[in-house]
């Protein structure tokens, strides 16, 4: 039995449902009085309310805290077994996720791409900032990040395959054009045909011409970019861990493809 006298399932009780499932979450936290006293009517029948309720915020928190240490561990080992193709030793942070999301507009909808999805963290801040109408492809090569990324994100569309398979994707969902494109993938280690089809098809279908890479490197690869594009802005964010960054790439070079131009292998 819990605190409001129904069973642990709460098939009883629709308010305790709604705490478990973290709606009333601030609610129980934000309110002093409610913490202490369990207000009546807050949450469910009775007067023991309030600690009903911060108690079962304190078991989400613990399940949210687990899901992270879970995907970072994840993320973690696929770095440790597989080096350079994965981008970083950590997911990146919100303040990393937000920068890279320079060009989301929520005010008009848009058509969005974002390649290496990971563990999610930029996916999802993405979903948060967008327009409600805005169509929003993601891709993750990896399985086990595919799952980890959907699982997180489960209203956005994550397709496992290749970038180099993007053209490919974007057909069948009927997609012309993108207005932002963003990159989390390790372009330095992708083989050169990979990154050839990557520049291609950002060329052919970004309206906006703006090629949006992440960097856990500052400044590092600013050069080789410079070497891809004409335009390079690079914005860093401090607040990561490690000190990461974003580069803004614009107006790709018509000798991209040349051997001492195109990154890769």
């Amino acid at each position: 039995m819990d605190a409001c006298g129904k069973q642990r399932a709460y098939e009883g009780c629709d308010a305790c449902a709604r705490t478990r499932s973290g709606v009333l979450w601030n609610e129980a936290w934000t309110d002093p009085t409610f913490a202490l006293t369990g207000e009546t009517g807050k949450i469910g029948p009775d007067g023991r309310e309030g600690y009903h309720g911060v108690r079962n915020a304190l078991e989400t928190s613990i399940l949210m805290r687990m899901s992270v240490a879970t995907r970072r561990l994840k993320w973690a080992g696929k770095f440790l077994r597989h080096g350079r193709n994965i981008a970083s030793l950590t997911p990146s942070s919100r303040w990393l996720s937000r920068a890279m999301c320079r060009d989301i507009d929520a005010s008009k909808p848009q058509t969005i791409v974002e390649l290496g999805a990971g563990v999610g963290p930029v996916t999802a801040m993405i979903s948060k900032l967008m327009h409600p109408q805005s169509r929003f492809l993601s891709i993750e090569l990896d399985p086990d990040l595919h799952e980890l990324a959907q699982e997180r994100c489960p209203e956005v569309d994550i397709q496992l395959g290749s970038a180099d398979q993007l053209d490919e994707f974007l057909d069948d969902r009927g997609i012309d054009k993108i207005d932002c494109f963003l990159s989390c993938l390790p372009v330095p280690s992708l083989p050169k045909t990979v990154n050839s089809a990557l520049f291609e098809c950002w060329k052919r279908r970004c309206s906006s011409g703006v090629f949006t890479q992440i960097t856990q490197i500052p400044w590092y690869y600013r050069r080789m970019y410079r070497r891809v594009f004409d335009t390079v802005e690079f914005k860093l964010v401090p607040m990561n861990f490690l000190p990461a960054g974003v580069y803004h790439c614009s107006q790709l070079r018509a000798d991209f493809e040349a051997d001492d131009r195109l990154p890769g292998h």
